[in-house]
């Protein structure tokens, strides 16, 4: 089962951000810390809101992109956070006037 290539590395970038939220928040050795896209942001990565707060600010920062705490509270795993980075740029580029 072969992935969109862009799809592959988007998941990578969002995996690397939750890895820093979670370091820089627990401090914990986030090199052992296996994210899959089936991942769940609380039950397995264990993110509290805070945590949750900056791994949406820092997935703002990186893509340029916005988002609305109720998107952000609809993302339940890691690939939840993927697909709305990737509905969140396709709204940018496709409302750019």
């Amino acid at each position: 089962m072969s992935g969109n290539p862009n799809h592959d590395a988007l998941f990578s970038e969002v995996a690397d951000i939750l890895k820093r939220s979670v370091n820089n928040r627990h401090k914990q050795d986030v090199e052992t810390l296996e994210i899959k896209p089936e991942s769940s942001l609380i039950d397995d990565l264990d993110l509290d809101s805070p945590t949750m707060v900056d791994v949406i600010l820092d997935l703002e920062d990186h893509f340029q992109i916005k988002v609305s705490e109720t998107e952000s509270q609809s993302a339940f795993t890691v690939n939840d956070l993927k697909t709305l980075v990737i509905r969140k740029q396709q709204e940018s580029n496709s409302g750019s006037c």
